[in-house]
């Protein structure tokens, strides 16, 4: 059996390789129009539908241009009349209008070389498929991957020559042609790049084959170091789909599923190299193989088991994964209930020295407060003693006024009975006897006004009660008067530490009160 001794080195720098087509098709509610004009980063018009499609604010587009035949028409020139042009040129319902090539460009390169990259691939398109192609670069996305400089090849699926657009393109459709002109593509894609890279000075190489079979070839000429690299599992394209959830701030199964491939895919890479520096070994039979632990991942098997083996370990990486997945789960529960504990426990501190807080303004809520309640039952007590002497002083005004009017009254009586009427205005018998009648009738309503009013506010239990109400009305001041002026005697005495001085809206002076006159 041969034995092949893997070497200690184990990196390299490698180039971001990706080339892929997407057909854009009226079925999945695609229109040529509105991919040129999001590629483009422009505004057109699709005279089929009359939708304008802008895109002028979209960032990341580096440029755009039209790369065509040489017998093309003048018009093939101008982004919006061709593509307008392509979607005429069908009638279909579910007509495929364009194919889009997307193609990552090294980011090792310089912008200049990257745009000759992507225009000599076009070229290629172009002399290989005589179509028109829509050229776009794009730069990476902000808060993306900063390599992912990549460029859009927008084909269109007839011929183009003098006359227009002509015959369809079928090479590419055909269920037998058409992998093999992907793989073609794919691999002039390669060439294409490696030129780009050779001309810039760098050593390292992309490859358009599978990781399976670089691997193979590289355990076939004993590439320990390749072998290691390419033990890996390729990750899925995110799509526009994903990109724009994970744009948003949302999350998509295939981010999930990448990172979870990317972390087995540097735990095996790890085991690997850490195999390669003890010394490893490898038959050219089982190829290259990484233990973890009591089992083995092949990388590709060949022979009479080579199936088998495969899918053992397919199958063991995905019990791995899962496992994995499972720790990672726990792991991140834990952490989050450890969060979650040290959050309560600030809290609970909080609620603490907030309880703390609050008792001590209560306190001094309530001190404050019982002084305000005293200076306000004092001034209770001088309103209701205002109040009372105001009523007394009323009545003995109302007895007094009632007194004047009867005095009056009897005197105008006395002076008509007295003195007869003058000689300069004689009155008959009838007049002056009605004017003593109207003397005598004033008189004894003022004589029953008055003891109206002295009935209702002299004598009996009504002016009992009149003075019992004025008198407790004063006690009452006064009782509120000394209890406020013993309370500031005795905070003087003893003022507690943490209760304010003064009072804050009487101040630290005694209110000083007089009694209503």
């Amino acid at each position: 059996m041969l034995i092949l001794t893997f070497p200690n080195r184990i990196s390299h720098p490698i180039a971001i390789y990706h080339a892929s087509f997407r057909v854009l098709s009226r079925s999945q509610g695609h229109s040529a129009v509105a991919a040129g004009a999001y590629r483009a980063g422009v505004r057109l018009v699709d005279e089929r539908t009359g939708l304008a499609h802008d895109f002028t604010r979209k960032r990341g587009v580096l440029g755009a241009s039209m790369v065509v035949p040489p017998d093309a028409p003048p018009w093939a020139a101008d982004i919006e009349e061709v593509w307008n042009r392509a979607e005429a040129a069908e009638n279909r319902k579910n007509a495929r209008v364009g194919r889009d090539l997307i193609v990552a460009l090294p980011h090792e390169l310089s912008e200049s070389a990257r745009s000759a990259l992507a225009d000599r691939v076009a070229q290629d398109l172009v002399s290989r498929y005589r179509c028109a192609v829509l050229v776009a670069l794009h730069a990476p996305d902000p808060g993306g991957d900063g390599r992912n400089f990549h460029a859009h090849l927008m084909l269109a699926t007839r011929c183009i020559g003098p006359a227009g657009f002509g015959a369809k393109i079928r090479v590419l459709d055909d269920r037998t042609t058409g992998p093999r002109e992907v793989e073609a593509v794919r691999r002039l894609v390669a060439e294409r790049t490696n030129e780009a890279l050779l001309t810039a000075g760098f050593a390292f190489r992309v490859d358009h084959r599978t990781l399976a079979v670089q691997s193979s070839e590289a355990a076939d000429r004993g590439d320990a170091d390749a072998v290691v690299r390419l033990t890996r599992e390729p990750t899925r394209h995110l799509g526009r789909a994903a990109t724009a959830a994970l744009r948003r701030g949302g999350s998509s199964p295939r981010q999930a599923h990448n990172r979870s491939v990317q972390r087995d895919n540097r735990d095996v890479r790890r085991m690997g190299q850490a195999q390669l520096r003890s010394g490893g070994t490898a038959s050219p039979h089982s190829r290259a193989r990484v233990h973890i632990g009591d089992s083995s991942l092949a990388v590709r098997a060949t022979g009479a088991s080579a199936r088998v083996l495969n899918e053992q370990a397919t199958r063991l990486q995905e019990r791995l994964r899962i496992e994995r997945a499972i720790v990672r789960m726990q792991t991140e529960a834990l952490e989050q209930e450890s969060a979650q504990v040290d959050r309560e426990f600030a809290k609970l501190l909080a609620a603490l020295n907030a309880t703390a807080e609050e008792a001590e303004r209560l306190r001094r809520f309530l001190a404050v407060a019982g002084e305000d309640a005293r200076v306000r039952a004092v001034v209770d007590a001088h309103e209701a003693w205002e109040h009372a002497c105001t009523v007394a002083m009323g009545r003995r005004d109302a007895r007094a006024k009632a007194a004047v009017r009867t005095a009056e009254a009897r005197r105008s009586c006395r002076d008509t009975e007295a003195h007869k009427p003058p000689v300069w205005r004689p009155l008959t018998r009838r007049q002056w006897a009605q004017k003593r009648r109207a003397e005598r009738a004033a008189v004894a309503s003022a004589e029953a006004a008055e003891r109206t009013v002295l009935a209702e506010g002299v004598g009996g239990s009504r002016v009992r009660a009149a003075e019992g109400e004025l008198t407790r009305a004063r006690k009452a001041f006064w009782a509120a008067v000394a209890n406020f002026e013993q309370a500031n005697r005795a905070k003087d005495a003893a003022p507690p530490a943490s209760c304010p001085s003064a009072h804050p809206v009487l101040g630290p002076r005694k209110p000083r009160l007089r009694a209503p006159k």
